[in-house]
């Protein structure tokens, strides 16, 4: 603002620099007094005038216009003649002719050159804040923005990273849990599965024994015509072994079913039920697949009855029960162990002659025990336990007629020794008795003579079935019985596998949420130390800001 230092400040320049003070923000305001030479014709007053002046601007500056302090004002207000500054300096370059100066001239000069200063230093200064002062403040709001989220993430990672370390102590302790109790389970399921094969021992031992015992009743069910013919009778017998063999099979696979079959299914639900409490709730329903697709356990029966009787030969000839024959044949089947009905009577002879154990080969001595069987007959199928039977028994084929021989060159030969023994008898007890005793055995020979036709023969036939295939089963029991045990222990040990490999995967999967978690932590790790080194740079950034408008925005900066 220029103006005339011999008036005042009027009401038209207050108004003009109110709306410059309204439309900018603190502009630089600069008074200066000209034509203050004027005042050099009153001496005396022109500190009062200027005094009067500096206090009416200063108010108008600090109060009115409110863009600077009284301090500042009187950096601001400037009593000059432009006259005089542009007569001397034309004079230094020789452009105009030398004037006379008024009185004070040199001080009005020289407030003129604090002017010019202040305005260069003012202009120079605003020019830089309004250059660098906008960036200056959006360079701050960067900054404190950056500084929020940067700890905002830095807090949300540090959170997240103890979330995950939590979360990975609990996978890693449930990882062990499962495996050591799955481990307890294993140990535990082939326990149960010893027990389970101890029932089935128990179990179809005794069905079997109840089986076989029901051979009369199955035997006597069949109902086929009976021809006395040896054609028909080959035929009659391979019909009456599958009746017998279809019966029996189905019977023992009823009773299997039925008395074990549940038991074997509870034990099953009971191993997926125990697996799936061992595993976590999001791995449990796998358990629940091992049975989904595999076929019901049933058991295989396969008595085989065709191998059993196979070396069975009928004796439908009639034989007296107490004749010498039968006797005999009796004795050489219950020496050898094998059934009446597989002895020819060629082979005898060792037997007879030999009464003592050691004219007899260990390899036809009969089994006497449960045990000592089960040394012989392999837990096999009944085809190959019926080979190794009839393969141990080989020798002893053809029996009969050698014994019977044996027996009649003894009574040949020891005659006399009968009638000695006849005389001994005749003179303790009397021909009385002799007489009776004879004639009894005599009505008893008759009796079973004249009831000797062909219902009797089939009868006789059946009995003799019955007979060898009692004998026959009774020898395999112990293989029938490890067979359906075998069954069962495959059964619960391909279960066990399935689970086994169930669990296997669902433990890899744990172990792969576990690593999963592990790189997690160690990747928010990093993060959270590049979050403190953002940090950081931020705040020297802040710093470094301070320090340039410290420096260069300042009012009193250099």
């Amino acid at each position: 603002l220029v103006c005339n230092a011999e008036a005042t400040l009027t009401q038209a320049e207050k108004s003009f620099f109110n709306r410059v003070s309204s439309k900018l923000s603190k502009p630089n305001i600069f008074i200066l007094n000209n034509r203050w030479d004027a005042s050099a014709a009153e001496p005396e007053e022109m500190e009062q005038v200027r005094e009067q002046h500096m206090t009416q601007f200063r108010r108008f500056l600090v109060q009115d216009l409110q863009v600077c302090t009284g301090e500042e004002a009187k950096d601001r207000i400037f009593f000059v003649s432009a006259r005089e500054v542009l007569n001397s300096r034309a004079k230094k370059i020789q452009q105009s002719p030398s004037t006379m100066l008024a009185e004070g001239h040199l001080l009005r000069a020289q407030d003129f050159h604090n002017f010019e200063q202040q305005f260069e230093t003012c202009i120079s200064k605003s020019a830089i804040r309004t250059k660098f002062e906008g960036h200056i403040r959006r360079g701050r709001e960067i900054m404190l923005s950056l500084q929020k989220i940067v700890e905002s993430v830095h807090a949300d990672a540090l959170r997240e990273k103890e979330t995950r370390s939590l979360l990975h102590r609990s996978k890693l302790s449930e990882l062990r849990q499962s495996q050591s109790s799955f481990l307890q389970f294993e140990t535990k399921s082939r326990e149960n599965a010893d027990r389970l094969r101890a029932e089935v021992h128990v179990k179809v031992s005794a069905d079997f024994h109840d089986e076989i015992r029901r051979l009369q009743s199955i035997i006597d069910s069949f109902d086929e015509k009976f021809v006395d013919d040896p054609a028909c009778i080959a035929e009659y017998k391979n019909r009456l072994t599958d009746y017998v063999d279809d019966q029996v099979t189905k019977e023992l696979e009823i009773r299997c079913t039925g008395g074990l079959l549940e038991r074997i299914m509870a034990a099953q639900r009971d191993m997926l039920g125990g697996v799936a409490g061992l595993l976590p709730e999001d791995y449990a329903a796998k358990v629940a697949t091992v049975l989904q697709y595999r076929p019901g356990f049933r058991f295989c029966i396969a008595v085989n009855c065709h191998t059993l009787v196979d070396d069975f030969v009928e004796d439908l000839e009639f034989r007296f029960s107490f004749g010498l024959t039968a006797l005999v044949r009796r004795y050489v089947a219950y020496r050898s162990g094998r059934p009446v009905t597989t002895l020819s009577g060629q082979s005898a002879r060792n037997l007879m002659l030999g009464s003592s154990s050691s004219m007899i080969p260990n390899r036809t001595t009969p089994t006497a025990s449960p045990s000592r069987q089960s040394s012989v007959v392999k837990p096999s199928s009944s085809t190959s336990d019926m080979q190794s039977l009839l393969a141990a028994t080989a020798a002893d084929d053809a029996m009969l007629n050698s014994i019977v021989l044996t027996t009649a060159s003894y009574v040949a030969n020891g005659g006399v020794g009968l009638l000695l023994v006849t005389g001994l008898v005749y003179r303790t007890v009397g021909w009385r008795v002799i007489a009776i005793g004879a004639a009894g055995y005599m009505g008893l020979y008759a009796f079973e003579r004249l009831r000797w036709n062909t219902h009797a023969k089939e009868q006789h036939l059946k009995e003799q079935f019955r007979s060898h295939l009692a004998c026959r089963m009774r020898q395999l029991a112990s293989a029938h019985t490890n067979q359906c045990e075998t069954q069962v222990v495959r059964e619960m040990e391909e279960i066990l596998k399935s689970l086994k490999a169930t669990v296997a995967g669902v433990h890899n999967n744990m172990k792969t949420d576990v690593s999963k978690l592990q790189s997690d932590m160690e990747q928010l790790d990093r993060i959270t130390k590049e979050l403190v080194v953002t940090k950081n740079k931020a705040t020297f950034l802040s710093t470094n800001l301070d320090s340039f408008e410290t420096d260069f925005l300042k009012p009193d900066s250099p």
